[in-house]
């Protein structure tokens, strides 16, 4: 019963780590797409000007 009571405990743990990676990975994803978004940016502007 102990042995049971453990590994539920363990699986638990692990599920909240998993959600709390899956969370930060999101996160990280995101601030990514907007780097890449804003260089992206920055080269249309520098383009422009270079244009002008």
């Amino acid at each position: 019963m102990l042995r049971l009571l453990i590994l539920f405990l363990l699986v638990y743990v692990a599920y909240k780590f998993y959600k709390v990676f899956i969370h930060y990975k999101n996160k990280v994803d995101e601030l990514e797409r907007e780097l890449k978004r804003r260089k992206i940016n920055e080269v249309k502007d520098t383009d422009y000007e270079e244009i002008k």
